[in-house]
This record gives C-alpha cells, structure tokens and sequence, in this order.
C-alpha cells in the first residue's frame, strides 16, 4: 500500500506507457496472463452489458487477467447503480422529496449516484479507465490488426 502521494500503477499499464518513469519495474511481481475471467452469475443486466463492453479491450490492452475478476465485477456494478440512479432522478420531483413534516429535503438517490460516481472512478483508475490515467498509457497498435478484431470478435461470443 503506497504511503502517501499518488496511487501505484499497474506493471501491465507502465510497460503500455513505455515505463514514463524510467524505473525499474518489479522484478517478482506475480504475473498472469492477458485472459477474459467468466463473467458470475447474478450481475444486473446494465452490469453485464458493460462487462461485454469493456472485457475485449481490456483484454487486447493486455491490462485485464482472469484475477481481476472480482474489481471489474466491482466497476461494472457500480455502473448499473449510477445508471439506476439517473432514472430515478429523472423522474419529476425526483431531486427532492417531502418530509414527514412537510418540509423539502434532498432524495437519497443523489447520494446512491454520488457513491456509486465514486466506486466507479476507483475501480476505473485500476484498469486505465479514466482520462487521467490513460493519459499515462500509450497502447500500440497491434501489427496485425486482424489479430485484434478476431479477438474482440471471440470474447464477445
């Protein structure tokens, strides 16, 4: 756990970003291999259609490995809550709701979005989801790009 300062970075998104820092990069950390976990079941629809998103491009990155399973699960969650929460606050008056005693207060699905905004900025961060952190990501393209397509097109069977 860093002391202080900035987040680590993934390994895997230091080597796409051409290691910026010029430091040695962990000789005994543990490494899997770029792999799409299964998908668990029980996740919400909006879940699972994000996870469909996501998994062919983490996957061709390089950044995503069969262990992060459970911190995609994590994002991908928090996506359907942050979704559910807009269409909730869509509907009219939704911002404010009557209190026992008559009086206006703000609706707790403005705090469900905040939070779920939240989770989901951590988990992104992790995975170089954020415009911040791919900035420190430099992917390349692959030289075959048949070899990309084919494996996005497989993932997303």
């Amino acid at each position: 756990m860093p002391r202080g300062g900035q987040n680590r970075v993934p390994t895997a998104l230091k080597i796409l970003a051409g290691n910026p820092g010029k430091r040695r990069l962990p000789e005994h950390e543990p490494q899997a291999k770029p792999a799409a976990p299964p998908m668990p079941d029980g996740m919400s629809a909006a879940a699972k259609a994000e996870w469909r998103r996501l998994v062919p491009e983490l996957v061709a990155l390089g950044v995503l490995t069969s262990i992060d399973r459970a911190a995609l699960v994590g994002y991908c969650e928090a996506w359907s809550t942050y979704l559910r929460a807009n269409l909730e606050l869509a509907k009219p008056d939704a911002p404010l709701v009557q209190t026992t005693t008559g009086g206006d207060s703000l609706s707790a699905w403005l705090r469900v979005r905040s939070a779920a905004a939240k989770e989901m900025r951590d988990f992104a961060t992790e995975f170089g989801l954020t415009p911040a952190s791919r900035t420190r990501v430099a992917a390349t393209k692959p030289k075959d790009p048949d070899v990309r397509e084919a494996t996005i097109a497989s993932l997303v069977r």
